[in-house]
């Protein structure tokens, strides 16, 4: 009796423990985009909520913050995460601004009990953001208190915290899912625009030795247009070595003009966001749309009121009085029909040339978007829109261990005068750790930089040359878009 009653519980156990889901290879373990999540039980901020939002996420954010308040969602497991090493969150922003601090926990106790969990605390903390990403968590990041019981995870926090205690509410996020069992080979797609032709006499030779592939994003307009330029055989002796040739509007006109909003009483300020590089022809009187506010005061037709210098404007404003607005600000400079017709002539143009390799991979002029250019981009049929970002590196890291999720958002690393090759060879490495792709580009190369956008021919030698040894060592794959973008889910 007593063998059948411990064989009876072994088969219960045994069957317990096969009921417990394992998510599979780069699979979810929380879908929340699946509906609204409710606050958990710990949430305590002022003004906290947790809602359903339109772009299909679950939106956790708060008003005003005090000390130890925080908030967040919790998901009840359990879930088989033993055989995962590297977990990724599938997240996203409503601003560039850097106040949000985001903490993970692993938790192996039933109920609301905290004597078992694994934690992460440091996601994200300072670094401006993409509107969404995948970010890694690898599992020997945790720090663990108790006893960690993989095989029985019984649920996941989530929580949304200020970077310092008493500081102003952070930044709203949006949760997608949360991935275990990530498994993603490391890629680096090296880029370069405009198609300055320092590429074909500097870049293109060290490349070559190297057998490493680029992809130029072009204006057509300007190519053999100066000495500065590549000539179209140029361009057509680089595609034939395997390189692809891009969309970059077929004059490189900016199509949106990004900006902050500032306000006093009833008097709004729109400035540029670059105000030494950027500048905006306005009038008195004129009407401009804003658009991408988080507050909807701003959002819509606004008549100028003031100018200020290239670079400002004031309008009128009604409601609450706040010190600034949010969100991914903007003032559109080209009506959607006219962003629509210079896309399609540079595709005319590559499709003349016999640049079909990449016909449907975009880089945003100045790295400027908004939504109406994005959805232009859509209608068309694109599969990539790259921006440029010169923030840390967790903003650049590309994993999207899910598929692409966003693929019109893509961050980049930027090639200057003053960088140098083991900066960029640091964040290789570091996209290598967790099996994220990383996308660098640059305008050109010179022996002695008369520019700042030019970077210095022996460090992007350095740089082609740490590329070259890490690929040879297995370490990661060196990709153009149009390869890099054919290995992801559509």
């Amino acid at each position: 009796m007593r063998l059948e009653h411990r064989l009876v519980s072994l088969l219960a156990a045994l069957s317990a423990s096969a009921c417990i889901p394992d998510p599979g290879p780069n699979g979810l373990v929380v879908d929340f985009t699946s509906g609204s999540f409710d606050l958990a039980s710990f949430a305590n901020a002022r003004g906290a909520s947790s809602t359903f939002d339109p772009r299909g996420a679950t939106r956790v954010a708060y008003s005003s913050a005090g000390p130890h308040e925080f908030t967040g969602v919790e998901a009840p497991g359990p879930w088989d995460l033993s055989r995962s090493d590297l977990f990724a969150l599938d997240v996203g922003f409503d601003t560039t601004t850097t106040l949000t601090r985001i903490v993970v926990f692993f938790c192996f106790d039933e109920g609301d009990r905290f004597d078992n969990y694994a934690s992460q605390g440091d996601l994200l903390v300072g670094v401006a953001k993409p509107r969404r990403l995948n970010v890694p968590i690898p599992r020997a990041s945790l720090e663990v208190h108790g006893t960690a019981n993989w095989a029985n995870v019984k649920r996941v926090e989530i929580r949304l915290v200020p970077i310092e205690e008493g500081a102003d509410h952070p930044d709203a996020m949006y949760l997608y899912g949360l991935i275990a069992n990530v498994s993603s080979r490391p890629q680096v797609i090296l880029a370069f625009d405009d198609g300055n032709a320092s590429v074909y006499a500097l870049a293109y030779p060290l490349m070559s030795a190297a057998r490493i592939p680029g992809t130029l994003y072009l204006n057509g307009h300007s190519i053999g247009d100066t000495p500065t330029k590549m000539t179209l055989r140029q361009v057509r002796e680089l595609y034939a070595a395997g390189w692809d040739v891009a969309n970059h509007t077929i004059d490189h006109s900016r199509l949106t003009q990004p900006g902050m909003i500032e306000r006093s009483d009833s008097t709004a300020t729109f400035t540029v966001n670059n105000p030494s590089v950027d500048a905006i022809e306005v009038h008195r009187g004129d009407l401009l749309r804003i658009q991408g506010a988080d507050q909807p005061e701003y959002d819509g037709p606004q008549v100028v009121t003031g100018v200020i210098g290239e670079t400002a404007f004031t309008f009128r404003v009604a409601g609450t009085p706040r010190a600034a607005a949010t969100g991914w600000i903007s003032t559109p400079l080209l009506q959607a029909d006219v962003i629509r017709s210079k896309i399609v002539q540079q595709t005319e143009w590559m499709l003349q040339n016999g640049f079909t390799r990449a016909l449907e991979h975009f880089a945003y002029p100045q790295g400027y978007f908004d939504d109406e250019v994005v959805g232009v981009l859509r209608d068309l049929g694109f599969k990539t829109a790259r921006t440029v970002n010169v923030e840390p590196f967790s903003t650049f890291i590309w994993p999207n261990y899910s598929g692409l999720a966003d693929p019109y958002h893509i961050p980049a690393l930027t090639l200057f005068s003053a960088t140098r090759s083991a900066s960029v060879l640091a964040d290789v490495d570091a996209a290598i750790a967790v099996g994220a792709s990383l996308h660098i580009y640059g305008h050109g190369v010179a022996d002695a930089p008369a520019s700042t956008e030019e970077m210095p021919t022996a460090e992007f030698a350095a740089l082609v040359d740490g590329l070259r040894s890490r690929r040879d060592a297995g370490l990661l794959d060196v990709e153009t878009i149009s390869t890099w973008r054919s290995a992801r889910t559509p």
